[in-house]
């Protein structure tokens, strides 16, 4: 579910056809994600989009929009 929710909600950042309409507060309130957790996400992402080889500019563009998001996700 967490795979197929982020994959959808990353189509829809980077201008691609997902219908991503989960209010990001409201989906991680009662999950008390931590900031280590966040940022163990944003790794993760990062090192696929390397080893994909995905240009910079995109790495920079989706990570920049994440990062966006950090206080409405990060609850503890």
């Amino acid at each position: 579910m967490l795979k197929a929710a982020l994959a959808l909600q990353f189509c829809q950042l980077e201008g691609g056809n997902g219908q991503f309409s989960m209010s990001m507060h409201a989906v991680h309130a009662q999950l008390g994600v931590t900031q280590a957790a966040f940022n163990a996400l944003a790794t993760d992402l990062y090192l696929t989009m390397d080893r994909r080889a995905n240009p910079i500019a995109a790495q920079n563009n989706l990570l920049a929009k994440l990062a966006a998001m950090e206080p409405q996700i990060v609850t503890r």
